[in-house]
């Protein structure tokens, strides 16, 4: 698979222009973006300086399995920063520097494609956020050029072998693992120790009475 990027100086949002040219490995780029979303209608603040693209992929996999790809692009996003700094893989979806969030990731399904929302900070961030230009000096289209084969590499890797390798990528960098932690659903908040991940990407929590809950959608609360 070859990437093909599409740069657009200034957006309302990579993933609208996303959402009319579904093709396989088409990459929509914004230097910025002035309608930027992010999970749960949330907005992003895209000011120029930052990567902002979208991703256009269609896996051979069953449908079912396209969530994982979350952990794909979190785990190859992850590589761009080995040996720069110190970094978790925070569950679902989050890479954190120092208890702080990098980078925001959005996946939507349209018909047989998958399309892949990133934003990763490079220049600029809020005062509660992670950039990359605190610990790397390097341009947008640097980090773009660097994150792009890491996709590649692990998305090709998630087809031919499944997700388990990249579950076990994931886990060496697991924000919180073996400890307690807060998994905040939409309607309610559990706390428990995270115990893990299942092969779907399902996470563990053991609570006070030693029982396992089985979380499938949520997020872990940064303490």
């Amino acid at each position: 698979m070859m990437f093909s990027i599409q740069y657009y100086d200034t957006v309302t949002s990579t993933m609208d222009i996303a959402r009319e040219n579904l093709s396989h490995g088409t990459v929509i780029q914004g230097g910025e973006q002035t309608g930027g979303r992010g999970r749960r209608g949330n907005a992003w603040a895209s000011p120029k300086g930052n990567l902002y693209q979208s991703i256009i992929l269609k896996p051979d996999m069953p449908r079912e399995t396209w969530g994982q790809l979350s952990f794909v692009i979190a785990v190859a996003l992850g590589e761009c920063l080995q040996g720069k700094t110190d970094y978790h893989l925070k569950w679902p979806n989050d890479v954190l520097i120092n208890d702080q969030k990098l980078a925001g990731i959005l996946i939507e399904v349209h018909d047989d494609y998958v399309i892949i929302g990133i934003g990763v900070n490079i220049q600029h961030a809020p005062k509660d956020r992670a950039k990359v230009n605190d610990f790397h000096d390097i341009s947008v289209n640097d980090f773009r050029d660097i994150f792009l084969p890491n996709i590649q590499k692990y998305y090709n890797q998630w087809q031919l072998e499944g997700f388990e390798p990249i579950r076990t990528t994931w886990m060496t960098h697991a924000y919180k693992l073996g400890e307690t932690i807060l998994a905040r659903l939409p309607n309610v908040i559990y706390e428990g120790v995270f115990e893990g991940l299942d092969e779907n990407g399902v996470l563990f929590l053991r609570e006070s009475d030693e029982s396992i809950r089985h979380i499938n959608s949520g997020e872990i609360l940064v303490s």
